[in-house]
């Protein structure tokens, strides 16, 4: 994936709300720019209390226009990018993009992910740091 700069500055964390905005439930996540969109489908699906046994894809656009599409691997369409080859990082992020997570091809819940700030902060790990509403019941 060629990724276009739309900031200078890179942050070592991203503060990220997850919405699923028809259920009216959010969770907040704190999510290093390493990890991968692998990874950071596997929080927001625990987050939610769902599964991971369906396949998902990312959605976004950067400050240019540019569509990414970026698919789990099992997925295997020719010349797209998957979530486990993208880092955070490898997306040109900026605080108010909006990223759509899909997962569940069939279903298609669909999270609305918002970039709420790039911090200086580093966990070890993807961390959930405030839920608000309740979750619905995948199956």
């Amino acid at each position: 994936m060629k990724s276009a700069v739309c900031n200078t500055k890179r942050a070592n964390s991203y503060i990220i709300n997850a919405s699923l905005f028809a259920y009216k439930c959010r969770r907040t996540l704190m999510v290093p720019a390493e990890s991968t969109l692998d990874q950071l489908a596997n929080a927001i699906l625990s987050a939610f209390s769902f599964s991971n046994h369906k396949l998902f894809y990312f959605f976004c656009e950067d400050c240019y226009g540019h569509s990414y599409h970026i698919e789990h691997p099992l997925i295997q369409q020719p010349n797209v990018d998957h979530t486990n080859d993208i880092c955070l990082k490898d997306l040109p992020l900026v605080p108010g993009d909006h990223l759509t997570f899909i997962y569940d091809l069939d279903t298609e819940w669909e999270f609305t992910l918002q970039i709420v700030d790039g911090v200086d902060e580093k966990p070890d790990s993807i961390m959930l740091t405030e839920a608000k509403g309740e979750a619905p019941r995948e199956y």
